[in-house]
């Protein structure tokens, strides 16, 4: 991801509520994940599992290595 896009992700309001319960973290937590702040790769990767897959791994954390822990 080039320095310069957003890796911003939109969800509605209830959205973002449902996905952080399931996630443990808090709404306001989660709506930072969401924006700007980096989550941990085990955030991220729970976040790719309980969003179905509508908000990847790789959105979150693009210079993380998946690829080394066979992601």
């Amino acid at each position: 991801m080039k320095s310069n896009e957003s890796r911003k992700v939109k969800l509605h309001h209830d959205a973002v509520v449902a996905l952080a319960g399931r996630c443990g973290v808090s709404f306001s937590y989660m709506r930072q994940v969401l924006g700007k702040r980096k989550p941990s790769p085990s955030l991220a990767k729970k976040i790719e599992t309980e969003s179905r897959g509508l908000i990847k791994k790789e959105i979150l954390l693009p210079d993380y290595p998946w690829f080394l822990n066979g992601e």
